[in-house]
């Protein structure tokens, strides 16, 4: 279930705005895990609203502010560390992110805080871990 996000969140959604993005959703979820590894799990509505939907394909870049999921249809961002693509149905598709690199990304951080937004039609998933309560 999502939570209120932060003033730190609302800063990065500033930014996001400031610098050209439109920011269609945000939001704050918890953490799950998975086999012994962290988890993220960003499904249904929200998705749809923005239009990542069931076989969109992802390319993921991490730093040390945060992981970025860009859109990438034709496979075009090679540098990129990694790549995801949209499951679920198609009227509950789901982005489900696990394994050894979401536990390294997350660390001891309880939640996840997201944004969804576009930029010159290239859309893109911002997730930055945080302590409920505060910042990682």
């Amino acid at each position: 279930m999502a939570t209120a996000i932060t003033t730190e969140a609302e800063q990065r959604v500033e930014y996001c705005r400031q610098v050209g993005y439109t920011v269609y959703e945000q939001f704050r979820l918890k953490s799950g895990s998975n086999k012994g590894h962290r988890r993220i799990w960003i499904e249904g509505a929200r998705l749809l609203r923005t239009g990542l939907v069931r076989g969109t394909k992802l390319s993921r870049r991490t730093d040390q502010w945060g992981t970025y999921l860009m859109v990438d249809p034709d496979k075009s961002l090679n540098h990129m560390s990694g790549r995801h693509t949209v499951a679920g149905t198609d009227t509950r598709p789901i982005i489900d992110l696990c394994g050894k690199w979401v536990t390294e990304f997350v660390g001891s951080a309880t939640h996840v805080d997201i944004i969804i937004h576009d930029r010159a039609g290239e859309k893109s998933i911002s997730i930055y871990p945080v302590t409920e309560g505060g910042a990682k």
